[in-house]
Formats: C-alpha cells, sequence, structure tokens
C-alpha cells in the first residue's frame, strides 16, 4: 500500500510541470511568477524567500486564480535565471520540466 502510494507520487511528479511567465507591470516594470512549485512538494514561501534573497528583489507567494493554484511571484524580469537556479538548487526539479510562457 505504502508502496503503491509512493510510485504514484513519484509518477505525478515526473509529469509535472513548472511554468515561468513574466508580466508586465508599469510601463518598464516586471514581474516573474513561478507556478507548479507545490506539486514537487517543495514549501512555497520559503522558496519565495530562498528567491528573493538570491536575486535580491522581492518575492510573495500569490494565488492565481485563473489557475486556482498557488504561485510565487518575483519582482523583476528573472526569467532565464529561474530556469538554470530552479534544478541547481532543487534536486526534485529537472531542467526539461520547466516551460516558459510567453505573452504575445
Amino acid at each position: 500500500d505504502e508502496a503503491k502510494r509512493r510510485e504514484k507520487e513519484e509518477a505525478k511528479r515526473a509529469s509535472a510541470r513548472i511554468t515561468i511567465r513574466r508580466d508586465s507591470r508599469n510601463k518598464r516594470k516586471s514581474t516573474t511568477a513561478v507556478g507548479g512549485l507545490d506539486v514537487f512538494g517543495l514549501d512555497l514561501k520559503k522558496v519565495a524567500k530562498r528567491l528573493a534573497g538570491k536575486f535580491a528583489c522581492g518575492a510573495s507567494v500569490q494565488f492565481n486564480t485563473a489557475t486556482q493554484t498557488e504561485e510565487v511571484v518575483v519582482q523583476g524580469d528573472f526569467v532565464d535565471d529561474l530556469v538554470d537556479f530552479l534544478p541547481a538548487e532543487y534536486d526534485v526539479i529537472e531542467e526539461d520540466q520547466i516551460d516558459i510562457i510567453e505573452k504575445p
């Protein structure tokens, strides 16, 4: 029973995707939103604090009403940096599990 549950959890983690999206705030200011981290068993508040310290910016956990999930929002454009940082910092994340969403 325990083995089945663990196997199911691993399969869910393997098929999980992390989405990174850049949103414009003002004319020149932007924020970067990182969604899907909770599937990997990461504490979003701790991830936000770690990102804020790493990139010397503000970061918070916000509820995304469109996807009905919580995501980490970082102040500034850190899309490329996050693609490199997340797999290096957290062993459960692979680089090929990260999707970048471009807005037209």
